[in-house]
């Protein structure tokens, strides 16, 4: 059985800033980065240096490492468009920032990874950029509101046509908590955000099991399998949420046979999954596997697969995927 990772991250730093001092921040956010920045090189086995240029380049022979030695069979890599004020960029508020071009050329080096575009509708010249990377063939557009600070719900016609060109978009839902000190615009962390896109008719995968929340995550899954009730053409990843402020979104989605009909396997890359949580579910000797388990991707998916997860969910993205890929 072949296994598609649909949500993966390329992590990297706006190349605008060289390192954390270049940053317009106030002081408690730029502590808060570096020490988000430091965690994640511990997890990844890496060692932090201060000049981005190189951080960068350590994240991605991370990335490439871990995606080339891991049991998914392909990984969708994603882009990340900045933040855009009156149509240009706003490197200020873009700390995180991967151009299509460079994800693009990764997915032509090495054959595991697909392109996985990035497109901030806000931006002056998104239609041009939609037609230039629909000739790339990506597997899908990713949206980042929260992030990326844009109103999802002004952008009929450029949705109209990405439907029109067929290219499934993944969209941010849920807490965003993975990098502290970035601005983000929590209104817009709901399903309800991806239903201009549905209606627009495309087909959009809801990133974290259609967005979960710690405190009100029974009231929130309610939204999203009413959501998932009226729009056929509407699935939830299963990317990060086996973590601690995730973990009950994790077994409410498995638990339902509407949710697992429309769920498809996400990894969410660089986010680390943790495995004693569920101690009592896997049983120890499961547990020390896992945790000894140096790649994050693999881990994930086993820790997913020993949680009760079928095989259907792991392949599932293969036809949702604009990218024609044998299975």
């Amino acid at each position: 059985m072949k296994i598609i990772d649909m949500h993966c991250h390329l992590p990297q730093i706006n190349p605008a800033f060289n390192s954390i001092r270049e940053m317009p921040l106030k002081t408690n956010k730029k502590t808060a980065f570096r020490l988000a920045l430091k965690y994640y090189c511990k997890v990844l086995g890496i060692k932090y240096v201060s000049d981005f240029r190189e951080l960068n380049k350590k994240f991605e022979r991370a990335l490439l490492t871990t995606v080339n030695k891991s049991i998914a069979d392909h990984v969708v890599v994603l882009a990340f468009d900045g933040v855009y004020e009156k149509g240009k960029i706003v490197n200020k508020k873009s700390l995180l920032y991967v151009k299509n071009k460079t994800v693009y050329e990764l997915s032509k080096k090495h054959p595991k990874i697909l392109f996985g575009a990035s497109i901030n509708p806000a931006r002056k010249d998104a239609f041009n950029e939609l037609r230039k990377i629909s000739k790339l063939n990506p597997a899908l557009i990713k949206m980042h509101p929260t992030f990326q600070l844009f109103d999802p719900r002004k952008y009929k016609e450029f949705y109209e046509k990405i439907a029109q060109l067929k290219i499934p978009v993944l969209m941010h839902t849920g807490q965003e908590t993975a990098l502290p000190g970035c601005e983000v615009a929590k209104k817009f962390e709901t399903i309800e955000n991806t239903v201009p896109l549905l209606k627009a008719g495309c087909t959009v995968i809801a990133a974290h099991g259609g967005g979960a929340f710690f405190l009100k995550d029974k009231k929130t899954f309610r939204n999203v399998l009413t959501t998932l009730k009226k729009y056929p053409k509407l699935f939830i990843d299963i990317s990060a949420i086996a973590n601690l402020h995730s973990k009950r979104r994790l077994i409410r989605v498995m638990k339902n046979n509407l949710a697992m009909s429309r769920s498809v396997y996400g990894s969410d890359f660089p986010v680390i999954p943790n495995p004693i949580l569920f101690l009592r579910k896997i049983g120890i000797g499961n547990h020390l596997q896992l945790k000894n388990n140096s790649n994050i991707i693999s881990r994930d998916i086993l820790l997913k697969k020993e949680i009760g997860y079928p095989d259907k969910v792991f392949k599932r993205g293969y036809k949702i995927i604009s990218s024609p890929i044998s299975n």
